[in-house]
């Protein structure tokens, strides 16, 4: 529960000024869409509900496209096949021959249909009500074409469709298709020609579904308007089907038939049925989508998407809307607990007052605001490039998105910092990283690129533009500064700043640099905080106030003997983590009355007393975060407090890998509690008491541990925790954790990925990108009432345990963290995401993945953890599979039975490789060869001394089913029985080799 800055300035800025070598740090956002039985977006099927009217999507219009079944793998031609599709599957999963497809044309209308969807606000998709008709095309003459077509009339015209079509595959199972199609509100009107729809096939399928996707992403999960869903869609629809369009080929070898439920069957065959029902998920189709989702391109698209919509208050906003806005500002440029409460409220006022002011007037403030951190600070004009700089970079963002959305049309824009054109590729990598806040405060064609000393800025722009000139201009122009020695250099060093280098890094910079928005002249003033009488801040000066709290469950593990964690047993623990922050002014009141003295919270005790599971309550006193290591938190007027096992312990810089595993603070674990009312209380240094605030009907998770995902690739490791020696049961569990373990390495233990990557340019394959399936949890139906309102989410980290430096035992471990959803301050919200980090092989290290379930409420805001998955995986070069591997050896010694003759002539003899695989439910071994080749043989005595060679294609070892038995065999072929003999008889083992 770390203060860091939730999305910064640092990680495109590092793109956009490599040339003139300045690197700040920073991270960026994300997200993916999915399915599950826990929350509405679910890409697989509709709402789940009667929405309780069709009017909302009646109108004039007349949508007419084409259903196309072609581009079918086999098994799809098989299973959709009339009219006996579920036995023909049934026969050829046998072997057994079925009758040729010519013989038996797939009928498009045949137990199938065809309905209207939206997309809805949380990238669900939700049934219009209206259903289409399937009908076969005839020519001109009245013939049939072989072609069939769908149609619905009586469509609104203005909105995004998703055409979805479902027919009957036999087994359970149904063929779907989408497409995406939009109605334009012209067509909404009497005498408008049909609109011509997207052809259904798998292309406008895998489209649609990554549509969907791209919708939960740019949003993070929170609810939208219509509208808003739809300029989503405009904006990225053009890098999905650029993306779906290059990835052709492979989308035709995916799969379209999926599980479905008996209700969804019924549906298809009742014409009165107005939505179709779930249907399992496509992990061929997510595997693909979470491809895009890691994609640069993609990720820019996505953020033109959140900036045109997060942060574009409507004209008609209310007081209270203006209010959340401002304090959203604040959440994504700095994360508003970093901001005391009385300044969010003071700020989030003036907006609503409609107060503006000048560019020029807000420059010199945040100039004013600039002290020393340990010296005073001379008179200076440090910002005098400030306004000039805003403008080159809003300028070069918007030539940067002209460039990205039509490349072939618009120039390549020129970075105003290095002088140099930027490649395609540099563009999308600029623009996935630009906050998206500035393309929704500073819209392209207002003229923000030509900002004046007069230009008017409302108070979010205010903000954003302070922020930008703190964390950005000021460190480059005082660092060119010092080494040019001009005046502002001057300033610099008298500061204490003697090496240029120091603005290399923006955190050493601010240790420097201090910034005091309350001084006189700075920002608060200027926007009038200290003004009027009585002065406008005593109305903000309630005593201390509680600006943010949070409780939420978290997942954690515990070593059973702490202070020896590399031995024993971990086990999985609840906890609860809580975060409290608190704004006061009365520093500020003793300052401005005379009176001297400081701020409560500089001494104060936080207790947080909360509801426990037996219904008595419990108290803990909450940890200031001003103690916490790395953590710089506040002031005497502002201060968080919290109670977090993990931050407590290790503060900011996190576990730091000394070799000692990384557990939570067992002293600080509480696991006893429940949701219900909480109560903050906060007492000063005496034990006065200055606040009592009860927060009713908290929602905290519990008992969600074993709500957790699967992994399907790579393969997931057994969840089975070693058990405790003094549990009674403890024989038993031993017994099923090794059982488990067993298994997992019979059918392969980690998945290896090939380094197909070549990410140094020098034509050699030398890392992986690896796309992660995972199937979505399964709660029980207490647990599914219990989650019941929330959505579903996932993180992802990815990590490696690498020896210590100098280690010369063997034995000590650093943990690496490759790389981790919660830094990129994403959730991901599909079953399928591809890791954007190009993973080289290293020194045979595993890779190990942990997968976690969150739960969001409306706002997007976690409130509770599941259960994770874990996963090891390999990185190797990667396998030519037209290889051949050669296996040599000699055969001795004599054995008259291998001396055979049927039909007159000499059975031969072979050295066989092979593999055997043992079927439980049949109780049958099942032996097939790999390679063969023929030996000599004395067929006087039948004696043997000769070598052989056997040769074995790369691509036939592959497909050895994991926890087969390979093993080589000398056999007789005896002929077919017509000619008196024993076709194949397996006589003597040579060698069995496990493995």
């Amino acid at each position: 529960m770390s203060r860091r800055r939730t999305v910064g300035f640092g990680k495109w800025w590092v793109v956009l000024l490599l040339a003139v070598g300045l690197a700040l740090p920073g991270c960026g956002g994300g997200g993916g869409g999915g399915t599950t039985t826990v929350t509405g977006g679910d890409t697989g099927g509709d709402a789940g509900g009667d929405t309780g009217t069709t009017s909302e999507y009646e109108g004039a219009a007349k949508v007419v496209g084409t259903v196309s079944l072609s581009n079918l793998t086999e098994a799809e031609q098989e299973a959709l096949a009339a009219p006996a599709a579920a036995g023909k599957v049934r026969a050829a999963a046998r072997g057994v021959a079925v009758r040729s497809l010519a013989d038996a044309p797939i009928d498009p209308a045949a137990g199938a249909a065809v309905m209207l969807y939206v997309i809805g606000d949380g990238g669900e998709l939700v049934p219009t009500g209206i259903r289409g008709t399937i009908v076969p095309e005839t020519d001109d003459d009245g013939n049939p074409t072989g072609q069939y077509r769908y149609e619905f009339d009586g469509v609104r015209g203005g909105v995004n469709y998703i055409v979805r079509y479902l027919k009957e595959a036999g087994d359970g199972q149904v063929f779907e298709l989408k497409a995406r199609q939009y109605v334009p509100e012209e067509a909404d009107a009497p005498g408008a020609p049909p609109v011509e729809a997207e052809t259904l096939d798998k292309l406008s399928t895998a489209l649609a579904e990554m549509i969907v996707d791209a919708v939960v992403a740019a949003t993070d999960g929170t609810g939208i308007d219509d509208e808003t869903v739809e300029k989503i869609v405009d904006n990225v629809i053009a890098v999905v089907e650029e993306f779906v369009q290059s990835i052709a080929p492979q989308i035709f070898q995916k799969e379209m038939v999926v599980e479905a439920d008996d209700d969804t069957l019924a549906a298809l065959e009742d014409e009165d049925a107005t939505e179709l029902g779930d249907v399992g998920d496509n992990d061929d189709l997510a595997g693909e989508s979470g491809r895009l989702l890691g994609d640069d391109e993609f990720e820019a698209a996505l953020n033109l998407a959140r900036g045109e919509t997060r942060f574009a208050l409507p004209p008609d906003a209310t007081d209270d809307e203006k209010r959340a806005f401002v304090a959203a500002v604040f959440e994504e440029l700095l994360d508003d607990g970093d901001v005391p409460g009385y300044m969010v409220a003071f700020l989030a006022d003036r907006f609503v007052a409609g107060d503006t002011i000048p560019v020029g007037e807000l420059r010199q403030a945040v100039a004013a605001g600039l002290v020393c951190r340990n010296t005073d600070t001379p008179e200076w004009d440090g910002l005098s490039g400030a306004i000039a700089f805003h403008n080159q970079l809003l300028s070069y963002i918007y030539a940067v998105k002209a460039y990205v959305e039509d490349p072939e049309s618009a120039e390549a824009p020129v970075n105003p910092f290095s002088g140099e054109a930027v490649s395609l590729d540099e563009a999308h990598e600029f623009l996935a990283d630009v906050p998206p806040i500035f393309l929704g405060l500073f819209p392209e064609g207002a003229g923000w690129e030509a900002v004046g000393e007069a230009t008017e800025l409302d108070v979010p722009q205010a903000i954003a533009f302070t922020i930008l000139v703190l964390e950005m201009y000021l460190p480059e122009d005082l660092r060119s500064d010092v080494e040019a020695g001009t005046a502002n250099g001057v300033v610099a060093t008298a500061c204490g700043v003697t090496d240029p280098a120091v603005w290399d890094d923006v955190d050493e910079a601010w240790d420097v640099f201090d910034f005091n928005s309350m001084v006189p002249g700075s920002i608060m003033a200027a926007l009038g905080f200290y003004d009027g009488d009585p002065p406008a801040w005593q109305a903000y000066a309630a005593g201390p106030e509680v600006v943010r709290f949070r409780a939420r469950s978290q997942t954690g593990w515990l070593p059973a003997d702490p202070e020896n964690p590399g031995t024993g047993n971990w086990s999985p623990v609840e906890m609860l983590t809580a975060e409290v922050c608190l704004s006061d002014l009365s520093e500020l009141m003793a300052m401005m009355e005379g009176t001297g003295g400081t701020g409560v919270l500089a001494t104060a005790q936080v207790f947080l007393s909360y509801p426990t599971v037996d219904g008595g309550p419990g108290e803990i006193e909450l940890t200031s975060e001003m103690d916490i290591p790395g953590s710089d938190d506040g002031g005497e007027m502002d201060r968080c407090f919290v109670l977090d096992p993990w931050y407590e312990k290790y503060g900011d810089s996190g576990c730091e890998g000394d070799g000692t595993p990384c557990f939570p603070d067992p002293d600080r674990v509480v696991s006893d509690f429940a949701s219900g009312a909480f109560q903050v209380t906060v007492q000063a240094e005496d034990g006065t008491e200055l606040l009592n605030q009860t927060f009713p009907d908290v929602r905290v998770l519990t008992g969600m541990q074993d709500v957790r995902p699967a992994f399907v690739t790579p393969r997931g490791s057994p969840d089975v925790p070693y058990p405790d020696e003094n549990d009674p049961e403890f024989e038993a569990k031993l017994a099923a954790h090794q059982a488990a373990w067993d298994a997992y390495f019979r059918s392969g233990g980690a998945s290896h990925f090939p380094a197909n990557q070549d990410t140094d340019g020098d034509g050699e394959a030398d890392a992986a990108r690896v796309t992660v399936t995972w199937n979505a949890p399964e709660p029980t139906p207490e647990q599914e009432a219990a989650l019941a309102g929330l959505r579903l989410a996932y993180s992802l980290s990815v990590g490696k345990n690498e020896p210590c430096e100098d280690d010369t035992t063997g034995t000590c471990w650093t943990w690496e963290d490759v790389w981790n959803s919660w830094d990129e301050d994403r959730f991901i919200y599909g079953t399928s995401f591809t890791i954007p980090e190009d993973l080289p092989v290293d020194n045979g290290q595993l890779y190990n993945l942990n997968l976690e379930v969150v739960f969001l409420d409306d706002h997007g805001e976690m409130v509770g953890q599941g259960g994770a998955a874990h996963a090891e995986f390999w990185v190797d070069d990667p396998i030519d599979p037209e290889a051949t591997v050669t296996i040599s050896g000699t055969i001795s010694g004599s054995d008259t039975g291998f001396v055979k003759t049927v039909g007159g002539a000499d059975a031969p003899v072979w050295v066989s490789l092979f593999y055997e695989t043992w079927d439980p439910s049949t109780a049958e071994m099942t032996r097939t060869p790999l390679a063969t080749t023929e030996v000599e043989v004395n067929r006087e005595d039948g004696s043997f001394d000769t070598e052989y060679q056997l040769v074995a294609r790369v691509e036939d070892l592959l497909d050895v089913p994991p926890g087969a038995w390979v093993g080589l065999n000398l056999f007789v072929d005896e002929g077919p029985a017509e000619q008196g003999g024993t076709e194949g008889v397996w006589d003597t083992e040579l060698q069995a080799p496990e493995g």
